[in-house]
């Protein structure tokens, strides 16, 4: 009985010791990973460790070939992880993917290559082997009579039975080139291993049918990955079906099943990067105590993170790529908890202890499922918008919103809507991480709707100015600021005249003499909408009055400095309608 007790102990320490270097190695720059890997003593057991697709990623990220003292030392379920990742497009076997590792594994290590294939596991690798092999390869077979010159040069043989050629490519001669070499070497690799075995394969190869062949890989490529969370897309998409509250609350609480001592420290890479991160998931997570608990929720976030990865079609290839998806689910996570957290709004525990328990009770997907229904129902109203809208039904796309207002409309209207961001933290558009970012868009969303509403109750016409020269491409602002101009339905551009007579009656000089625009020009303008187009004080809503005081001080900023409006050149005027001539 102490034995076996000793016996346990020692496996603990064993993969904690491997636990403490996986994190070292995440830590460090791809070049010093490298270098700590493959001067361990313990490489093997090292990289045995490592989940397959912090493997696979660590090793893209090292570089493929500096990373073959790695493949070769790759377990057979790590090399058949990397091959089911790295070889399919959606549902179409990838075969320049499968083409590139296989090169990989053989350069690292040929006589591993051939052991993975026939050694591990070899029936389940026979239907991929011969999948690959009839489509590179065409099999002619040498009667006892007949002479070898009856084929042309492009055929090889091993034997002077089997008569082989490479099958035409439509890559670069240098990519063929490589091909060939590869599938030569390989196939006499299988010969010198087991002849017999390679008439069998030819055989097999040249006697499938590939479309066949292909699903059933693809079949069985999808029981290997749904254990780790990937699922097909049409399986995986369920993820974004928004969920209520209420329909939250009638959700299956959560087991958690009793992990064996030996698998407490082994956590998936994917969460251990953002376990020091200070969002609401990850410090609600550090409060649970319970080892069982916190390794459920662990891989449970994980599952979580590839299952967002299917239902997006994104094919990781990097750490950067898998760190937008995790950043994503946590975002969501973040939404929903802080939503709930305000519902409730529990006196007697802090908001990290509310959703610590939220988190043990609920599943991650439907809790995630919950965070992206308000950003399905801002898609919805800006579909709804767009397809009732005044400047779709006049003929104008969605730039006619202008730069910031289409970019939020069109970033919501994404089949998997995206915050505008505006390059403020590296791109234009980024998931949603936060109710403030749901909220602002809310916001100028509903000032779109506002602007658009203002337009089509002014019931402005622009048939005939759509057909002129004009020195501005039409939206929601220069449309309005030119009708303020002509006071009517336009029929037709503003001259240089119209403005400078419109800038000398509406603008006054302040004390440090720059442009302003006068109070009643402001009151003029509104009542003018308000008594003579929309006949009621009820026609402006506060959204409406808040984009006609934004146009008042973008035309404010853009003027501020002019001293002598006689000497504006209508060719650089954005904000008004006017004449290229």
């Amino acid at each position: 009985m102490k034995q076996n007790l000793s016996n346990k102990n020692n496996v603990v320490k064993i993969i904690e010791k491997l636990k403490e270097k996986r994190e070292k190695i995440f830590a460090l720059t791809p070049e010093d990973a490298l270098e700590e890997i493959i001067n361990d003593k313990e490489a093997l057991p090292l990289i045995h460790s490592f989940e397959e697709d912090d493997l696979r990623l660590l090793i893209r990220e090292i570089g493929v070939p500096d990373a073959f003292p790695i493949l070769a030392m790759a377990s057979s379920k790590q090399i058949t992880y990397m091959l089911d990742a790295e070889s399919w497009n959606k549902d179409r076997f990838d075969i320049d993917g499968a083409l590139n590792w296989l090169q990989a594994l053989k350069n690292a290590d040929s006589k591993r290559l051939i052991k993975w294939f026939f050694q591990e596991e070899p029936e389940e690798k026979k239907d991929l082997l011969s999948f690959i092999l009839n489509r590179f390869i065409s099999v002619g077979v040498r009667e006892k009579q007949q002479d070898p010159s009856d084929f042309d040069d492009d055929f090889f043989t091993f034997d002077d039975v089997f008569y082989i050629k490479i099958k035409p490519f439509a890559d670069p001669e240098t990519k063929k080139e490589e091909t060939e070499e590869f599938v030569k070497s390989f196939l006499q690799d299988i010969v010198n291993y087991d002849y017999p075995l390679f008439q069998n394969l030819l055989f097999v190869a040249s006697a499938i049918i590939s479309t066949e062949m292909e699903e059933e890989l693809f079949r069985m490529k999808n029981i290997r990955l749904a254990e780790k969370g990937f699922v097909p897309y049409y399986d995986a998409v369920w993820i974004y079906q928004p969920l209520t509250y209420q329909a939250l609350k009638t959700k299956e609480k959560k087991i958690f099943f009793k992990k064996t001592e030996t698998n407490i420290t082994d956590m998936p890479a994917v969460f251990l990067k953002h376990t020091n991160q200070k969002d609401l998931f990850t410090q609600a997570v550090r409060l649970i105590k319970n080892s069982d608990i916190i390794m459920g929720i662990y891989y449970e976030f994980t599952s979580l993170c590839n299952h967002i990865i299917s239902a997006d079609k994104k094919i990781i290839k990097s750490k950067q790529e898998l760190d937008q998806s995790v950043k994503k689910t946590l975002g969501y996570l973040n939404i929903a908890l802080e939503a709930i957290y305000n519902q409730k709004k529990p006196g007697q525990k802090t908001k990290e202890e509310f959703c610590a328990d939220i988190i043990q009770k609920y599943m991650l997907s439907d809790i995630f499922r919950y965070g992206y229904k308000p950003v399905s129902a801002l898609r919805k109203k800006a579909k709804q918008f767009v397809k009732e809208s005044f400047f779709k039904k006049a003929g104008f796309s969605l730039s006619f919103l202008d730069e910031k207002l289409a970019g939020i409309c069109g970033g919501i209207l994404l089949d998997k809507p995206l915050f505008f961001d505006n390059y403020k933290n590296g791109s234009l558009y980024k998931d949603f991480v936060s109710q403030k970012e749901i909220e602002y868009t809310e916001k100028e969303l509903n000032k779109a709707i506002a602007a658009d509403m203002l337009l089509k109750k002014l019931d402005i016409k622009t048939d005939k100015i759509k057909d002129e020269n004009l020195t501005s491409f039409i939206n929601y602002k220069n449309l309005l600021l030119t009708f303020w101009v002509k006071k009517e339905n336009l029929s037709f551009p503003l001259t240089k005249e119209e403005l400078i007579e419109f800038f000398n009656a509406v603008f006054e000089k302040t004390d440090n003499k720059r442009n302003r625009i006068k109070e009643s020009a402001k009151k003029d303008f509104l009542l003018q909408i308000v008594l003579q187009n929309l006949k009621t004080q009820e026609g402006i809503s506060a959204e409406s009055a808040e984009v006609l005081n934004e146009l008042f001080d973008q035309l404010e900023e853009e003027y501020k400095y002019i001293e002598n409006f006689n000497l504006l050149d209508t060719r650089y005027i954005k904000l008004f309608l006017t004449t290229a001539s």
